[in-house]
C-alpha cells in the first residue's frame, strides 16, 4: 500500500482520557472503559498519522497499543471512491 493511502488506526490509551481527546481528533470513535480509552481514526495520510500522534503526545499521553485495522470502503478517501468509479483505480 503506498504511503500517502487513507488508513484506519485503533490506538489505546491507558488512561481514562476520552474527555481531553473529544476536541482534538475530528471524526473518530472514542470510547472510554475502566483504565483505558479506545480510538479509531481514519487517516489520509502518513502527515496526518505523525500529527495526530504529535497531539497526544502534546496532551502527555501514551499509546499502550496500536493497530491498524483493515479499511472499508464506507472509511476510505471520497476521492478513491471516485477514481475507482470512473475506472482509474
Amino acid at each position: 500500500m503506498p504511503s500517502d493511502a487513507p488508513c484506519r488506526y485503533q490506538i489505546v490509551f491507558r488512561e481514562e482520557c476520552a474527555s481531553s481527546l473529544a476536541g482534538i481528533v475530528a471524526d473518530a470513535v472514542i470510547e472510554s472503559r475502566p483504565g483505558h480509552t479506545c480510538v479509531v481514526a481514519t487517516v489520509r495520510d502518513q502527515s496526518e498519522f505523525y500529527g495526530l500522534l504529535d497531539r497526544f503526545a502534546g496532551l502527555a499521553l501514551r499509546p499502550v497499543s496500536l493497530v491498524e485495522l483493515e479499511l472499508t470502503r464506507k472509511d476510505e478517501d471520497p476521492a478513491a471512491s471516485a477514481r475507482r468509479a470512473e475506472g482509474n483505480d
